[in-house]
């Protein structure tokens, strides 16, 4: 899929629609994918496990291909069913935009989710041994040095229930984005 339905400010999707491919097309890619002797498959998605439909039918193409994959998606778009099904199709990867470790510096990113749904998800992903990476922001709205340090240290304490890996990136404001 392409897009996004969440409206974070640091954004730079401006439709707020999420477009789905056809289910025919990448089957016949995955088949040669996998004619190619590859072994796994990205899906670049931005929430991956938004729509259940899509996202089952996809992973049971993975299975049927013997592929195992890789995916993105919101921790708070995650639960024990999505995450048991995503770990028996093939799944080996999640990254979450995860972004803070603040509750405060979330809801004035427009983020839509916690602290605790980030930690939720990762626990969950660690329980059925997926790896998985988290995306964080330094620099969003009101951030301060305080902030910024809860953000680092909330890394910490994840990577203890589980996460795998971190990338820190500095807010760059995308044209067009609210901030």
């Amino acid at each position: 899929s392409r897009g996004c339905f969440n409206n974070c400010v640091f954004c730079g999707n401006f439709d707020k629609k999420v477009k789905y491919r056809n289910i025919d097309n990448i089957n016949e890619e995955m088949g040669i994918i996998k004619k190619q002797k590859y072994q796994a498959i990205y899906f670049t998605d931005d929430s991956f496990t938004l729509d259940k439909q899509h996202m089952g039918i996809v992973g049971i193409l993975a299975k049927k291909h013997d592929l195992k994959y890789r995916i993105a998606t919101r921790a708070n778009l995650l639960d024990e069913e999505k995450v048991k099904f995503l770990k028996d199709t093939g799944c080996v990867y999640v990254g979450l935009g995860i972004e803070s470790g603040d509750n405060e510096i979330l809801k004035k990113a427009n983020k839509g989710m916690t602290i605790e749904d980030n930690e939720k998800a990762v626990e969950l992903l660690n329980k059925y041994n997926i790896t998985s990476k988290g995306f964080f922001i330094i620099g969003l709205p009101d951030e301060t040095f305080e902030t910024a340090h809860k953000t680092i240290d909330f890394a910490a304490r994840l990577k203890k229930k589980g996460l795998k890996f971190a990338d820190f990136y500095c807010m760059i404001p995308y044209p067009g984005s609210r901030i």
